[in-house]
């Protein structure tokens, strides 16, 4: 599951995925080197704004809410090498603290399934500039690059044909590969009196709430690309994101990726 490149080692930054080289149902894998996830980049520092720049990161998606982005600047406001797309995907969804204590039965999966259900055409919009973007390497991140990034991916995997169970697998890496970035936003929650038990529900990433959320879409609207067809995206804009992770895509500037631990 964890190829040697299959995390992106950034100075100041933990949680950059490449979601290359996972088995697709035509029997060839995703492209290495084509789409990046991510957690939020204000950390980054200049040698590794310079590395994404020489992996030839052509846009940026920016998945976190407005008030996220002025606390946590990206590094990529003034670039020349990169364009940033915003689309705050969970604007308008109830903070999870809130619904995990007033629901104390509930889980990620749920709250996934919910946003899915009431944030779709700000899931169409991602999606829609990810279908449009130039035919370079692409990074979408949010702040833990867990949850919303975590959604994103499953959909874009599951457009290139990746089976849901390396999907949810994909989904579960944040907890081993992403774990000092965790076990840092865990702590500076905790420091800010944040309910630990709740806390420890929303930072978790069990590949099972993922395959959950992807039974969910499989039932109810015939998996992904039911779901973002009844959104109002067309099958061409949904071709060309599974073609993005396509072999015969353009081939990325540079293979920078660090041996992942």
């Amino acid at each position: 599951m964890q190829s040697p490149s299959r995390l992106v080692a950034l100075d100041g930054i933990h949680n950059v995925r490449d979601l290359g080289g996972y088995a697709r149902a035509d029997g060839t894998e995703t492209a290495w080197g084509r789409v990046y996830r991510a957690c939020a980049q204000h950390r980054l520092s200049e040698q590794g704004v310079e590395k994404l720049h020489a992996l030839g990161v052509a846009t940026v998606v920016d998945l976190r809410s407005d008030a996220e982005r002025q606390v946590m600047p990206s590094p990529f406001l003034d670039s020349s090498e990169a364009s940033i797309v915003w689309v705050p995907l969970f604007d308008g969804l109830a903070p999870p603290t809130a619904m995990f204590e007033t629901a104390p039965d509930l889980d990620l999966a749920d709250r996934y399934i919910v946003a899915l259900s009431e944030c779709g055409a700000n899931f169409r919009t991602v999606l829609t500039a990810i279908a449009e973007a130039p035919d370079a390497p692409l990074l979408f991140h949010c702040t833990a690059g867990k949850d919303r990034t975590g959604l994103i991916a499953a959909l874009i995997l599951s457009l290139a044909g990746v089976a849901a169970e390396t999907i949810a697998d994909d989904y579960g890496l944040t907890a081993t590969l992403g774990k000092p970035l965790i076990d840092d936003l865990n702590a500076r929650a905790l420091e800010r009196g944040s309910n630990p038990r709740t806390l420890a529900k929303f930072m978790a990433s069990e590949p099972a709430s993922m395959a959950r959320v992807l039974a969910h879409l499989e039932a109810s609207h015939g998996g992904a690309r039911g779901y973002l067809a009844g959104t109002g995206m067309d099958d061409e804009a949904l071709d060309r994101i599974g073609a993005r992770l396509s072999a015969g895509a353009a081939a990325p500037v540079a293979r920078l990726a660090e041996t992942a631990p």
